[in-house]
């Protein structure tokens, strides 16, 4: 059973489950859940609270971490940050909400409801600003938003203690997109007129750094860094914008959409990278090759830019949305299109993939979709075997922002019915063995059956003339 956790622009976080129903004319049945309804949403329907002014508390990010003992769910609102983290048998949750508040929530074995544990605020976040990443990790929660506030927590302390050990950092502002390196060990960032830039995490937070990173605009060192290109304190990498086109004209940089690709690491020297662009381009980086991209696919989005790019499981593979309703899987290795999701009728705000290689995303047209994938072809720009499809759809009661993807835990219900299930398939898998004994005894009837069936019939043959 796949579940999939969605944060809306309302406030809402809802569990979503996904399993195989023969009845439903796709195969699937999904069911929707909701865990934290803010008390603002009772008021709504009533009529007592105006929806436009609800959305301030609306839930812009979800970040999901999965142990071996414990499941770490982390959602991010408009500006208040709740957490949640998962301990067997508990789930925890974490969002980020409009009024700068982090929140930590639990939730129960079942998926009934969430509590909140803990609860701080996150001061530096303003009023038109967004969060525009947030990851959880063995090493604690980070969050970033658009004015370039970083910031990082240790999950394990109460109230009092996480709001007194942030480890705080200053980035660039007018951020469009930021991401954690699968290994914790790197971070990277790009938004308008910032090109992608690649930090080194440890030192980004050490003391003597902190919120020194970013100098003022208006010092000399400033002024000579952006002549001569150095790199920050912690900076690793930084690209280097195109060409000027044909017209000899600068091309702006305005980075929509970032994701790491699964062969980066710091520690073997390089780290891969994919953006998207306002413009419609895919960019593909090497930080070992250079500092402009190794690949530039231009035109991908078919209406406004890049939406988002989400590195796929497989191997080559990449999701791809743009502002309009297209959803495509692309090859890194050529650029290509694969396939594309058919009947979207709204743009993509949020794809999660679950181990097993199926897609769940979230549309501006209110609908959680589930999605089957397929793998590149094993040669570039051979015929693509499968093509993705849509299993299964989903209404809500409104636009949902963002979602993940968590391994469902097993709870000593769902074991009996897990253990009841295989018993009946070993049955069956008796009486098949016993079957296949039946068959094995059974002669083939070859070519060699057919010739002696003639050789008869000739013989009768010339019998009957003689």
């Amino acid at each position: 059973m796949l579940r999939f956790f969605t944060g809306d622009e309302l406030g809402c976080i809802k569990s979503i489950q996904c399993s195989k129903d023969p009845q439903s004319s796709t195969g699937w049945k999904l069911d929707e859940r909701i865990l934290f309804n803010p008390p603002a949403h009772a008021q709504i329907n009533s009529g007592k609270l105006d929806p436009e002014k609800a959305k301030e508390s609306g839930v812009q990010k979800l970040a999901l971490l999965n142990e071996s003992d414990s499941t770490m769910v982390c959602s991010s609102y408009k500006s208040q940050t709740n957490i949640v983290l998962t301990p067997t048998p508990q789930e925890k949750l974490a969002a980020a909400k409009s009024n700068g508040v982090l929140s930590v929530f639990s939730v129960n074995s079942d998926d009934r409801k969430l509590e909140i544990s803990k609860e701080w605020r996150e001061s530096r976040y303003k009023v038109n600003h967004k969060f525009v990443g947030l990851n959880l990790s063995s090493e604690g929660l980070f969050w970033c938003t658009s004015n370039g506030a970083l910031g990082r927590s240790v999950l394990e302390l109460d109230a009092e203690e996480a709001s007194s050990s942030f480890r705080k950092a200053t980035l660039p502002m007018r951020l469009c997109s930021w991401n954690l390196s699968p290994d914790a060990s790197s971070f990277a960032y790009g938004g308008n007129e910032v090109d992608l830039s690649v930090w080194d995490t440890e030192r980004t937070f050490q003391e003597t750094l902190g919120s020194q990173v970013i100098p003022s605009e208006n010092s000399d060192t400033t002024k000579k860094r952006k002549r001569a290109g150095d790199l920050f304190p912690a900076e690793i990498w930084r690209a280097k914008n195109l060409p000027n086109d044909a017209l000899s004209l600068r091309q702006p940089i305005h980075i929509t959409s970032l994701s790491y690709l699964s062969s980066s690491s710091v520690g073997a020297g390089g780290v891969h990278l994919v953006s998207g662009t306002e413009g419609g381009d895919v960019r593909r980086y090497d930080t070992r090759a250079a500092r402009r991209p190794i690949a530039n696919w231009t035109s991908v989005a078919k209406v406004g830019g890049i939406g988002l790019v989400r590195a796929g499981l497989s191997e080559h593979e990449l999701f791809v949305a743009d502002n309009g309703t297209s959803l495509s899987a692309l090859d890194l290795r050529n650029g290509r299109t694969i396939y594309s999701y058919k009947k979207l009728q709204g743009a993509i705000t949020s794809v999660a993939q679950s181990s097993n290689n199926f897609l769940g995303s979230t549309s501006r047209d209110r609908y959680f979709r589930l999605h089957s994938t397929f793998p590149p072809p094993a040669i570039a720009g051979c015929q693509q075997e499968g093509r993705g499809e849509i299993f299964g759809t989903l209404y809500m009661k409104s636009v949902p922002t963002t979602v993940v993807c968590g391994e469902l835990m097993d709870t000593p219900r769902r074991a009996q019915e897990m253990e009841g299930q295989n018993e009946i398939v070993g049955e069956g898998g008796d009486e098949e063995d016993e079957n296949d004994d039946v068959w094995a005894t059974m002669r083939d009837v070859g070519e060699g059956d057919d010739e002696d069936e003639g050789r008869i019939k000739t013989k009768r043959q010339l019998q009957t003339r003689s």
